[in-house]
């Protein structure tokens, strides 16, 4: 896997629902509402899930033609002890993936396991930047969520500067993610659900475009117990360059 790859991997992760509303008088229905701030809350740098799904993917050059990835998963470390990371203090989680590939053209070809760690600080638990494989990131802004969002609200989540190494000394390119809610709806008097979408675009140092993800992913938070889940619903990638590949995973 390219440096450019594991960059989309790890940006795409580190970053992180048809109908509804209340009558008014008048006949004004009322925009159902998904608490963002207490699902925030709730989830905060907890999140652990399992996702199986389809990966197919077309190139210019038709060397690759369809295949299957029959399972990945992901999972988050548990918070360590505090380290630093640029000027912060901060709580490194380690995050994990197994990618078991099946088939790809018509043969078997190696599973794949990338591990990396995420960076948060220790004063708000903001998200700081990353590392893996030797690509480092510092994120240079980062937008909180609104506490409350409704169909159709979008913004600017983060902008990331990547390097080749922690030292600094070659960057490699940057990354820009924005989020839009797609639906919202309210399911009970107490549990509420959300379908997200985020757009990730990494550009290299010349400012041109190498590579586009769009992701959709379903939010759910109950706010009596507390407890709010994300799954991811599809993600589609399509790389620039000398040759054009798009891929396209379909959970199930």
């Amino acid at each position: 896997m390219s440096i450019l790859k594991k960059v989309i991997v790890i940006v795409f992760s580190a970053l992180i629902s048809a109908c509804g509303g209340g009558g008014g008088d008048g006949g004004i229905v009322t925009a159902v509402t998904f608490p963002m701030g207490s699902y925030q809350q709730a989830s905060h740098i907890g999140n652990s899930y399992e996702v199986y799904g389809d990966l197919r993917g077309t190139v210019t050059t038709d060397t690759i033609t369809n295949g299957v990835y029959t399972a990945v998963v992901r999972d988050y470390g548990l918070k360590a002890n505090s380290v630093a990371f640029e000027t912060f203090l901060a709580i490194p989680v380690n995050d994990g993936r197994t990618y078991t590939s099946r088939v790809f053209n018509g043969s078997s070809i190696a599973d794949l396991a990338l591990t990396g760690t995420s960076y948060y600080k220790l004063a708000d638990e903001t998200y700081i930047g990353y590392s893996q494989s030797g690509v480092y990131g510092v994120v240079l802004q980062l937008n909180q969520y609104p506490d409350s969002v409704k169909a159709g609200d979008s913004g600017l989540r983060g902008i990331t500067r990547i390097y080749s190494d922690s030292t600094k000394a070659t960057q490699i390119g940057t990354s820009t993610s924005n989020w839009k809610i797609l639906d919202v709806v309210q399911n009970s008097s107490t549990k509420f659900t959300a379908l997200i979408e985020t757009t990730s675009i990494n550009t290299d140092t010349a400012s041109i475009q190498e590579s586009k993800t769009i992701s959709t992913s379903y939010l759910v938070y109950d706010s009596v117990n507390g407890i709010s889940s994300k799954r991811l619903s599809s993600v589609r990638t399509d790389f620039y360059g000398t040759t054009r590949e798009n891929w396209t995973i379909t959970w199930r």
